[in-house]
């Protein structure tokens, strides 16, 4: 699987996982938790990452290469 062109897509967290919080010119400031539910991923990949809507407010990052290790190890689907 390729995750490097994605555009929009959703993800189902099917267990809590940890997404990265990261500012701009994506300085890691730690973690955000993904509790179960759907989120969406919004535009391509950048630096690696993939942004996912947490909230309004609040957007996450997985690498792409950790997102196929969750839906490896089925913690994610793709959707």
């Amino acid at each position: 699987m390729t995750l490097k062109k994605v555009g929009q897509m959703n993800i189902e967290v099917k267990v809590g996982v940890l997404a990265r919080k990261l500012g701009k010119d994506f300085k890691d400031e730690g973690f955000i938790p993904l509790q179960p539910g759907t989120y969406k991923i919004s535009g391509p990949e950048e630096h690696g990452y993939l942004a996912v809507i947490v909230s309004a407010e609040v957007t996450g990052y997985i690498h792409v290469d950790k997102l196929e290790e969750f839906v490896k190890k089925d913690l994610v689907v793709i959707r």
